[in-house]
Order: C-alpha cells, then structure tokens, then sequence
C-alpha cells in the first residue's frame, strides 16, 4: 500500500499552479500570488443549451438584459458584449449557447463546460470537454503514472 507523500503532494500542485498560470494570462495586480486566478464557474450545457454563470458575468460587469454575441477560436467558444442581437443574460445568469457555435467547439448538452472571465478582452471563455482534456492532460500525467499515486485511506474517529 502507498503512503501520502507530502514532497508528491506539492510538487503535483506547483505543477498544476503553472500549468494553470500558462492557460489563464495573469490580471492580478500582485504577479507573484500564485495562488490568484481570474473569475470562472462550470457548468452543464442543459438541454436548451443554456449555460449557468452569474460571478462570471457579475466580473465583467454584465449585469441581466446584457446582449451578448458569441464566436469560437479553436475549440473555445467566446462571448461578448454587443450593441444588438438576438441572446442576453437573464435575470438568473444564464444564457444560451447557439447550436452552431456549440457544435463547432465539440460541445453537446449535458456536457461540463468552464467559463473564465477575461475583462481585460472584453470576454468570457468558454472551454468545453475537448479542450479542458486537452489543457489538463498534461496536468494529469503524473496521476496516471503508477509508481508515482500515492493514496492513503482516511482513518475514521478513534482509528490510527
């Protein structure tokens, strides 16, 4: 059986810090906080293919009623905010995601989706399976590596 190895545990979470770092182009006004990271929420394309993400769109300052157009770069479908159009926020921080958008970024209802607020571009990100697969396989590789999993069970009240 493994055991914690807290050297493991660390270096596994300052690779995936960076890993992170080098996806999301760093707003923070102090660089060297590592720990900072722009706003972002999941959420599950349902079957009207709405997503859910009031902070996201609270961050970029898009209050309900916001119209917003949408485009794709990649895999990565990307929302803006537009003078006119036919999709806006509602009232419960969602909005829908068109058919020919999704689709051209891989994305199906019922899939997991991050958003990530990008005020500086003026935009939400919107990654879907096939690119967050892509970003954190990297990320996941020493996971997969069996000689380096380290798992200790939890010891219950009054075991150990």
């Amino acid at each position: 059986m493994s055991t914690f190895d807290r050297k493991q545990f660390h270096a596994l979470m300052d690779r995936c810090l960076d890993a992170a770092e080098s996806l999301l182009e760093p707003e923070s006004p102090d660089p060297s906080d590592r720990l900072w990271l722009p706003q972002f929420a999941v959420s599950i394309i349902n079957d009207r293919s709405r997503v859910c993400a009031p902070r996201v769109f609270e961050a970029m300052g898009w209050p309900a009623g916001t119209v917003v157009g949408f485009g794709w770069v990649e895999d990565v479908i990307t929302i803006g905010a537009v003078e006119w159009g036919r999709s806006a926020i509602d009232r419960r921080g969602h909005v829908r995601l068109p058919t020919e958008v999704r689709r051209d970024a891989g994305i199906e209802a019922g899939d997991p989706v991050l958003l990530v607020a990008m005020p500086e571009e003026g935009l939400v990100a919107v990654l879907g399976p096939r690119m967050l697969g892509q970003a954190l396989s990297p990320m996941l590789a020493p996971v997969r590596d069996t000689e380096a999993r380290a798992v200790t069970p939890l010891l219950g009240p009054g075991e150990g």
